[in-house]
């Protein structure tokens, strides 16, 4: 596969063609169309990132509801709301807000995240899951700590297709919760935890539901970030 500029922080493992022949077979057989990449990125360049999300990144509170696309109102609106209608977790603020990268550290998320807008990308994406694709949407930066919550919900909105994420916490364990689970057509759940430089593929069409598993309160503060970058891929129009 042809490497562009921003390609060339992946591992170049995942970019030969005998791997991708095999991401797509993974993702047509498996029942919920997933596929989990690990050490999707260079070490080095995916520890920098990683850095910048724990340490220089700025969040904002995100108080949701699935009843409604915009979000809550106010945090009373939130409140107020049925709990099983809520989720609740920190997004990264953009440049525009105050939260501009610097340094050694930020300059390689802002590589990142240009990658993640690329046609290499997509055409990587595309290749792994055998159609073309539409545009992409912006890419979002959630920091999920102990007591963040998302419940079960599908991402069948608008006209997305299909889903990645990438998760970039760098000592983050099994035993601290915080797993994506799919529940698939059958009711068969497939559990993914977000270990570091780990990509995740699903189609959110082909699932009934999925949330993340309730991440666990006896984590160190040092530890206990739930980092991930996420975007999704709609239908061709």
């Amino acid at each position: 596969m042809n490497k562009s500029s921003e390609m060339q922080v992946v591992n170049p493992l995942h970019l030969q063609q005998k791997q991708l022949q095999l991401y797509h077979h993974q993702y047509h057989t498996h029942p919920a169309s997933l596929v989990v990449i690990d050490d999707f990125l260079r070490l080095e360049f995916a520890s920098q990132c990683a850095q910048f999300l724990q340490s220089q990144a700025a969040y904002k509170d995100v108080y949701g509801l699935y009843t409604s696309r915009q979000g809550a109102d106010s945090k009373q609106a939130w409140l107020n709301a049925s709990p099983s209608s809520r989720f609740f977790f920190h997004q990264m603020l953009d440049s525009a807000n105050g939260s501009a990268p610097i340094g050694s550290k930020g300059l390689s998320f802002l590589k990142l995240r240009r990658l993640l807008h690329t046609v290499d990308f997509k055409n990587y994406l595309q290749a792994l899951v055998g159609q073309e694709l539409g545009q992409a949407t912006p890419i979002k930066v959630h920091r999920m700590q102990p007591q963040h919550f998302l419940k079960r919900h599908d991402d069948r909105h608008g006209n997305r297709r299909i889903a990645f994420i990438l998760y970039l916490s760098p000592v983050w364990q099994v035993e601290f919760g915080g797993q994506l689970e799919l529940v698939d057509r059958q009711d068969q759940t497939h559990s993914v935890a977000p270990s570091f430089n780990r990509l995740l593929v699903f189609d959110v069409t082909n699932h009934d539901h999925h949330y993340i598993k309730r991440i666990v309160n006896s984590i160190p503060s040092s530890q206990a970030n739930r980092l991930s970058i996420n975007g999704w891929f709609l239908n061709l129009e």
